[in-house]
């Protein structure tokens, strides 16, 4: 079954059990770049996993893939639609723990 990307400005989600919801941000945590999420009923939409792709960069002096210094990162909560019904979830871009940006998202689970 495919995932549905979330995106800030789409607030409405029709989706089936069992299907993956994942939403994905820029995380740059040493100078405060972080995520949060808030689920109405988690019996509903369930929270799965975060998964972080850190920036790399080759190194051409030893032909190696290396981190490209720092720690930004492209971030990415998995949610799943665990039975049927309606709920919200609120997505938060923070600044060093200050919300920047919220979006709430109504999903339908059919």
């Amino acid at each position: 079954m495919e995932f549905v990307n979330l995106q800030p400005l789409q607030t409405d989600y029709k989706v089936k059990e069992g299907q993956e919801l994942r939403y994905s941000f820029t995380q740059h945590s040493s100078v405060g770049n972080t995520g949060e999420f808030e689920i109405e009923d988690p019996c509903i939409l369930e929270f799965k996993e975060k998964i972080v792709d850190y920036k790399l960069k080759i190194d051409e002096s030893v032909g190696e893939i290396r981190p490209a210094g720092g720690d930004e990162a492209r971030a990415t909560f998995i949610f799943v639609a665990k039975k049927k019904g309606r709920t919200k979830l609120k997505i938060k871009q923070l600044f060093r723990g200050t919300v920047m940006e919220e979006w709430v998202m109504k999903v339908v689970v059919e």
